[in-house]
């Protein structure tokens, strides 16, 4: 619904058809990041209504990795091949599947064995590595970072380490969380916030009164309170 609200509004201000696109994909998407700091600064974090939010944030991110592939698909084409698009989802529900299956059995049987030879310092080391591991699978493969770090993530949780790995992820964590949003802010340009703050004040409105409805509107069917 977000999707479908940020292309109407884009197509109402004179936006191209490929911009409201975009627009629409940008804005269905929620940041987990600011989202699980949040809870973690208010002590939120195991509260029903935050584990649902986690869970459907997830799901959104698994969703956007499949968004991106699309975006990307039209993008370069300035058209919907079905035959490209559908074997570039292929070829990611393929790498999905091998990295998956590796995950489940590999990483967790290698931990298992190694797990009186690890200290904290080489835990953190490997549990790194992997991530930037799989990030370079998954560009070579042609697909973007994220769903790479996505993947390196989910394998982790899924093994006996993975307490202790949170554990000491979290300073680094904490540490690129800092930077990424730094980085982020230093690309505004003062000048293009006075130029566009009549699109920025629609955009932000549409965004917070959307999420909200179709967030309330999705719980509710869901048989939530």
């Amino acid at each position: 619904m977000m999707i479908l609200t940020g292309a109407g509004v884009g197509t109402l201000m004179g936006w191209s058809r490929m911009d409201c696109i975009f627009l629409g994909g940008m804005i269905s998407m929620s940041s987990t990041m600011i989202i699980l700091k949040s809870y973690d600064e208010y002590n939120l974090k195991r509260e029903k209504f935050a584990q649902l939010v986690l869970g459907a944030l997830v799901i959104e991110d698994i969703a956007g990795i499949f968004m991106m592939v699309v975006l990307s698909t039209i993008s370069v084409g300035q058209n919907v091949s079905g035959a490209v698009l559908a074997g570039q989802i292929m070829l990611m529900l393929l790498f999905l599947v091998v990295l998956v299956l590796i995950g489940i059995y590999l990483v967790p049987s290698v931990l298992r064995r190694v797990a009186g030879l690890l200290n904290d310092e080489t835990v953190l080391i490997l549990s790194i590595a992997l991530c930037l591991v799989m990030v370079v699978v998954a560009n070579l493969i042609g697909f973007s970072s994220a769903l790479g770090a996505f993947l390196a993530g989910s394998i982790l949780a899924g093994t006996v380490q993975s307490d202790r790995i949170k554990y000491l992820i979290k300073p680094v964590r904490d540490l690129f969380g800092a930077i990424f949003f730094v980085s982020v802010g230093m690309m505004i340009v003062p000048e293009m916030l006075s130029k566009y703050i009549l699109q920025i004040v629609i955009l932000s409105v549409v965004v917070i009164l959307g999420q909200m409805l179709f967030s309330t509107a999705g719980i509710l069917l869901s048989g939530q309170s």
